[in-house]
């Protein structure tokens, strides 16, 4: 067995990310998908993906409410303090906690904050966002399937009771009483 080993063709398996090696029948680079994600495609995979309707958030795939960033911890500092958050995300306040507390958001693909900060700041800690407004796609009248695009909230199939209207909203059918 060892001459078998030491004497057959010597290959380099490469895994993709949020996946780990596994032995499998014909394919000795065999790989299982970690962190809720799923393999792609389906019969001879080749990487991990997150598919709809799970999202991303601190490098795991599920079904979240929100997602609070990686870099910095909920409440940890506000922005007059020196939170400075990473490239590509936004300073915004923690709803619910007076504008005291701040986390860092990808306000282009956040759920709960799509297009800016869905909660603004108060002027009474010393710090102005400059983030823009933005949308709970989540919160939608009449909406049951919903992303955040590129800071646009983009509704893909709306409630029983509403139908998509032609520049994306779920507006009530009428005559339909819940």
């Amino acid at each position: 067995m060892q001459i078998q080993i030491k004497s057959g063709g010597h290959g380099t398996c490469k895994y993709p990310q949020h996946s780990q090696p596994q032995c499998q029948f014909g394919n000795p680079c065999g790989f299982t998908c970690t962190d809720g994600y799923s393999p792609y495609p389906y019969s001879r995979p080749t990487e991990c993906i997150c598919s709809k309707p799970y999202m991303v958030c601190n490098d795991r795939c599920g079904l979240f409410k929100g997602c609070p960033s990686q870099y910095y911890k909920r409440g940890e500092a506000s922005p007059s303090y020196g939170l400075n958050c990473a490239k590509g995300l936004t300073t915004c306040p923690i709803p619910g906690r007076g504008g005291e507390y701040f986390e860092c958001v990808n306000t282009q693909n956040d759920l709960e904050s799509c297009g800016g900060c869905i909660t603004p700041s108060l002027p009474s800690y010393g710090y102005y966002s400059t983030a823009k407004e933005g949308a709970d796609c989540s919160a939608l009248p009449g909406v049951s399937d919903v992303s955040c695009v590129y800071g646009k909230c983009v509704v893909y199939k709306c409630s029983y009771g509403y139908s998509l209207n032609k520049v994306g909203e779920c507006v009530p059918i009428k005559g339909y009483y819940a």
